[in-house]
Formats: C-alpha cells, structure tokens, sequence
C-alpha cells in the first residue's frame, strides 16, 4: 500500500450501557426508538422468529482463563484457523490469480447472504480484510508457509 490509513472501531471498546448511553447523548430518544424498532442482537437461550436457533456452542480453546476456568468461545473460532490456513494453502498450490479470484467470489457470496441493509458493508469488509492478508502473506510465503502463516494472522 502507498498510503497507511487507521480503521476506526469506537464501539468495539465500550460495554452495552455505554453503548446506549452513547447513543441516548448523540441522538435522544429518537435514536432509541429506531435503535429499539430496526435492531436486535440474540444472546443465550433468547428464542424467537428474529433469533433463530443458537446453534454457537461454547467450546474450551485455552485449559485456564477467568477464575481458574478455561477460556470458552463460540466452536466457530475454533475451525477459523483451519479455515485460514486451507485459504493460504490454496494460494501456494493454485497461484496468487486463483487466490484473487476466490476473494472475489467469497465477496459476492458474503454480499448475497448478507441482510439487505448490511451488503456493502458484509461484502467490503470481506474483499478488503482477504485483500489485506492476500498483501501481507503473499510476499511473506516465500520465506515459508509457517512464517506467512503466522505473519498473515499476527497482522490481522
């Protein structure tokens, strides 16, 4: 790239409260009404026609963590770094042209699963994130798979 750039993610840092606090002091109740009436987010054992099936089931993916218990997250993290590597794998066997063209494909299809308010945002966000590990391991893979492997997931 010939220009660094910064991705900004306010809301990444602030707990739920904060959130609404936030969105109470930019827009008033207005805000929250559209807030309340357009979005919704599920959490455990929340059921209903907007929720589906929570089918995410918390796996162990480190032996200690809070307390002295192990540290859960969704069995979903855990095949995302297979999934990573088969990706950067397909790349060292089929050529960077098949890689891009994957890149290419894997948008339009996370643009055509994606909610109609959230296409330009799925499908972006997925062509520029693969872009961005397709720049950092691609020249890296000519040191070794492990260290473009490590490289790419180290970066992003």
């Amino acid at each position: 790239m010939d220009r660094s750039f910064a991705l900004q993610t306010p809301l990444m840092w602030l707990d739920k409260a904060e959130t609404w606090a936030l969105a109470q002091q930019l827009g008033g109740e207005p805000l929250i009404e559209i807030l309340l009436e357009h979005t919704h987010a599920c959490y455990r054992n929340e059921r209903g026609p907007r929720c589906g099936s929570l089918g995410s089931v918390p796996v162990p993916v480190l032996p200690w963590g809070p307390g002295g218990h192990p540290l859960m997250a969704p069995s979903g993290v855990a095949m995302i770094g297979l999934a990573l590597v088969l990706r950067d794998l397909v790349q060292r066997r089929l050529g960077r042209l098949t890689a891009l063209l994957a890149i290419a494909a894997g948008a339009v299809l996370s643009g055509a699963i994606a909610p109609p308010a959230l296409v330009v945002a799925s499908t972006s966000a997925f062509f520029l994130s693969e872009l961005a590990d397709f720049a950092i391991y691609t020249p890296l893979q000519e040191r070794g798979l492990v260290i473009a492997v490590l490289g790419a997931a180290w970066s992003g």
